[in-house]
């Protein structure tokens, strides 16, 4: 009668799951990202989350290049 070999451990039958199952791990990640993305657009159209604060594109300078640090009455 042959020798029954050892069972796995968890993180020994996880990576041999990952490796048969590459491409479907893969799309089952992009899968639950695209729906994530998807229900907080809804919940934040709905008003269950707040939007995030609009981010400014081009900052406000508070100061020209070359001009001097101190405000003069001029």
């Amino acid at each position: 009668m042959p020798a029954v070999p050892p069972p796995l451990s968890w993180k020994a039958r996880l990576h041999n799951f990952y490796a048969s199952n590459k491409r479907d791990v893969f799309f089952g990640f992009v899968a639950f990202f695209a729906l994530a993305t998807v229900a907080r657009a809804e919940m934040m159209r709905k008003g269950v989350l707040e939007r995030p604060p609009p981010q400014e594109v081009h900052p406000k300078v508070s100061r020209e290049f070359g001009k001097s640090k101190h405000k003069s009455g001029e």
